[in-house]
């Protein structure tokens, strides 16, 4: 192991640590069949009654778009909760040196490694505290599938999420899955499979939001 996969091991410890004693109560466990991550579960007194009947919603985010999509997820869920109830959420974890995120090649590289931790630390401290289950890990496996089910979603949001995923994730949601990401298309920016480079090329201080309909069923 090298010194800078030692110095993210360790800053990957503290940040488990932190969340574990933040909320006395919750449990970090490694589903069977995951290779890398966590599925992390909020406190039993972080865990709100839920009004029951709503729309299941699972969010797949991460980074600051992921953040602001689930937080506003969230807005609409404490407005309306007999309409929406977010079951989970699924987020990288750009610190964990196991991880298959791209961060090398993705928007993670512009930061330092402590500045990846702030960002994974704040969107999985969102979701705890709202009483919402987290996962950090490998979605291509068994072990997420079966999380999949247990979680049951008849919609999946994604938003700046750094894994591929395969027909048992992209099929699953009744209702369909979406594709959230940084495009102003009205004036030609962000078209195409690289919006974030188009930012970054740009040097944009500000960013509108599209979302993609990646595959729903027939309604």
């Amino acid at each position: 192991m090298t010194d800078m996969e030692r110095d993210a091991s360790a800053l990957r410890e503290d940040l488990l640590a932190t969340i574990l004693t933040a909320r006395p109560g919750r449990q970090i466990s490694v589903p069977e069949g995951v290779a890398w991550g966590e599925l992390i579960l909020p406190a039993p007194d972080e865990t709100p009654v839920k009004a029951g009947g709503g729309l299941r919603v699972l969010g797949i985010c991460s980074w600051t778009l992921g953040f602001l999509a689930f937080e506003t997820m969230k807005l609409v869920a404490r407005r309306l909760p007999s309409r929406l109830d977010i079951v989970g959420l699924v987020t990288d974890d750009p610190v964990d040196p196991s991880a298959k995120i791209s961060v090398a090649r993705r928007f993670w590289r512009y930061y330092t490694p402590a500045e990846r931790e702030a960002y994974e630390r704040g969107i999985i401290e969102s979701a705890l505290t709202s009483g919402i289950p987290c996962y950090t890990g490998q979605v291509k496996c068994d072990g997420f599938r079966g999380l999949l089910a247990s979680w049951d979603p008849e919609v999946i949001v994604v938003a700046g999420f750094g894994q591929l995923m395969d027909p048992p994730i992209l099929e699953y949601a009744s209702r369909g899955i979406y594709n959230v990401h940084p495009a102003d298309l009205l004036h030609g920016h962000g078209a195409g499979p690289q919006p974030w480079e188009d930012l970054v090329a740009r040097k944009a201080a500000t960013a509108r939001v599209k979302y993609q309909e990646i595959f729903s069923v027939p309604r």
